[in-house]
């Protein structure tokens, strides 16, 4: 189950970079101007500003039909948008999981019904001898 936990914080990495991202932007606004609103970045403004010559490559294998009729619309929402997503189904998914008692979860069970060797152990049945002197 512990795996489960360090993915969906993974998982929930990227929604709070592009939060952080936002937050400093909205910032660096107000210093400028004090009414300016706050704004989310497209995950095209991210893709280009960022990493441009990717972008241009990729327009450039799509070709410009492609690009502005699906590619373009998809890439003009919010970037918070996609990684708030991607983070929900992974709580989703670790919940079904941990539900259905799909690996890795099953294996906290079975230690809690007692089927491992070392459940006995740990409900205290056994007391552990040293073999050391």
């Amino acid at each position: 189950m512990r795996l489960l936990q360090i993915l969906c914080f993974i998982f929930t990495l990227p929604l709070v970079g592009v939060l952080a991202h936002d937050a400093y932007f909205f910032y660096q606004e107000r210093q400028e101007d004090p009414r300016a609103p706050f704004a989310f970045s497209d995950i095209g403004y991210l893709w280009y500003t960022y990493s441009q010559d990717t972008h241009n490559q990729v327009v450039r294998e799509v070709g410009a039909d492609t690009w502005n009729d699906e590619v373009r619309p998809a890439l003009r929402q919010p970037a918070a948008l996609y990684a708030g997503a991607v983070a929900v189904a992974s709580y989703i998914i670790t919940f079904i999981v941990w539900l259905f008692a799909i690996w890795p979860a099953n294996k906290v069970r079975k230690v809690k019904e007692g089927k491992s060797a070392f459940a006995s152990f740990v409900k205290g049945e056994k007391t552990f001898k040293y073999k050391r002197k």
